[in-house]
């Protein structure tokens, strides 16, 4: 079933308290100083909002909220479709071709490439999902095909030692959907879709003057010359960063001292790992019982109509719990005409436990128990460039 966008672009104009009759006022400000004008009242105006099946628009009316969408900064009626696709599944299939970019890890001697069994099982669920949502798809000629393409990790590589890989020419391909499976530190292609998503430079960490982001990993970083604990029956230390890793979307243990200084030393030491969704810290503590891990789903339509989809854990199994949840999300992928999209994002809350019933020497015994959305899905907009200062005028 489709969304009709009209109407929940008014709920979001009536958020935050502001009532049909100050909408109506507003609305007529902008058209009192519109060429082409129009007029429409609060009682259209919250039955659009409320029950949009019992509305019927007429063309002045049409004409007023197309004036105070361009009024307010929005993009008119002109640039929107009046439907949108329900989901992020649904956008997926709309274009012919679909790629799953998965990080690998070469091994140059066994001639072999190494993938987490969470990325492939991630990868195998929502090839699922996709399938079954593609068998709505209108026909349009031949049946969605689906690619998957190796990132290979060289963390000492920057986006010009892409060029030229089957993966990376995919970034221009309006014909193809991409769905990016793991964490920057996971993969290339994570940083490089979220850094495009977002307006962000790639491989490079926050600096001081950098605006906000609205998530961000924070993993133990192994500093130059330190050493990891080898004497057996020490306390166990998380997996420290790659050597030469860097991320727009990771932040230090130094950038959270701050906020909170317990976390920052426990995350120096190895001990905890962190996820920072908005002003708010969400440590996770690895131990050997029942824990929470953290993940984000980012989306977004592209200018020429392709969708762009990263699916990011702080470990493996956080990124297939989210996997499994993408079919979850309701929420429409915004659509402006001939202009990449605001980003969809929604964070997730993972339960992991350690099953020590098992074998170690069987190798990863984490299991996912529980799955839950974090927080409501939230769009991002580009920020507006910073005011020219007095002497740039």
């Amino acid at each position: 079933m489709n969304t009709f966008q009209l109407s929940l672009l008014i709920q979001r104009e009536l958020e935050d308290g502001r009532n049909p009759l100050e909408l109506e006022k507003l609305i007529r400000a902008a058209n009192d100083q519109a060429a082409e004008k129009g007029a429409i009242d609060r009682r259209v105006l919250k039955k659009l909002a409320r029950e949009p099946e019992r509305v019927r628009l007429g063309y002045r009316q049409l004409v007023a909220l197309n004036n105070y969408f361009h009024w307010v900064g929005l993009p008119g009626l002109d640039e929107q479709p009046i439907f949108l696709k329900p989901g992020v599944l649904d956008c997926l299939v709309e274009k012919p071709r679909l790629a799953f970019l998965l990080g690998s890890t070469p091994r140059l001697h066994e001639q072999r490439n190494d993938i987490s069994r969470w990325d492939t099982r991630s990868m195998a669920d929502l090839l699922h999902a996709v399938c079954l949502r593609s068998t709505r798809r209108p026909v349009r000629g031949a049946n969605l095909s689906f690619e998957l393409k190796d990132v290979l990790l060289d963390f000492s590589a920057r986006p010009e030692t892409f060029v030229g890989q089957d993966w990376y020419g995919l970034l221009q391909d309006n014909q193809t959907s991409l769905l990016s499976i793991g964490s920057p530190r996971a993969s290339h292609a994570s940083e490089i879709l979220l850094a495009r998503l977002f307006h962000q430079k790639p491989f490079e960490p926050p600096g001081a003057g950098d605006a906000a982001l609205p998530f961000y990993f924070i993993w133990p970083d192994l500093k130059p010359g330190a050493l990891r604990p080898a004497v057996r029956g020490s306390r166990r230390r998380l997996r420290e960063n790659p050597p030469g890793f860097r991320s727009r979307f990771a932040l230090a243990a130094d950038d959270i001292v701050k906020r909170d200084k317990a976390l920052a030393r426990a995350i120096r030491a190895g001990k905890a790992c962190a996820f920072s969704l908005g002003n708010t810290l969400y440590p996770v503590h690895v131990g050997p019982k029942h824990f929470k891990m953290y993940a984000v789903i980012a989306a977004q339509r592209r200018r020429g109509g392709q969708t762009h989809v990263i699916i990011a854990g702080i470990s493996g199994p956080a990124t297939y719990a989210a996997a499994t949840l993408l079919g979850q999300i309701q929420e429409p992928v915004p659509v402006v005409a001939d202009q990449d999209g605001p980003v969809l994002y929604v964070p997730v809350e993972v339960g992991i436990r350690v099953d020590s019933s098992r074998n170690r020497s069987r190798g990863d015994i984490r299991e996912v128990v529980s799955k839950e959305f974090l927080d409501e899905p939230k769009i991002w907009r580009k920020p507006p460039p910073p005011e020219p200062s007095r002497d740039e005028r």
